[in-house]
């Protein structure tokens, strides 16, 4: 299970990567900009959408049918604000 999450970070990572390279204005040398080119958020929603499509998919794959798997039904418990994936681990 480490060695799935460290590679699926590391996808997060490029993806949100791609995403800024996507929202960057490479039209205007940066000091010449006048406002944001929307990169950072692009790359922060990126990021978010990539790990709730995981856990969504994980939810899905091991708790959609209790009937069938070992795992029964999966309840929404979480009231936080944000990945807490160091935590899963312990």
């Amino acid at each position: 299970m480490r060695e799935y999450k460290k590679r699926y970070e590391a996808f997060v990572e490029q993806g949100s990567e791609l995403e800024w390279i996507n929202w960057s204005d490479t039209s205007e040398a940066p000091s010449e900009r006048t406002s944001g080119t929307g990169a950072f958020g692009g790359f922060m929603r990126e990021e978010a959408n990539l790990y709730r499509n995981q856990v969504l998919y994980l939810i899905d794959k091991y708790y959609s049918d209790s009937d069938m798997n070992e795992y029964g039904e999966y309840t929404y418990l979480y009231s936080g604000n944000g990945a807490e994936f160091d935590k899963a681990l312990e």
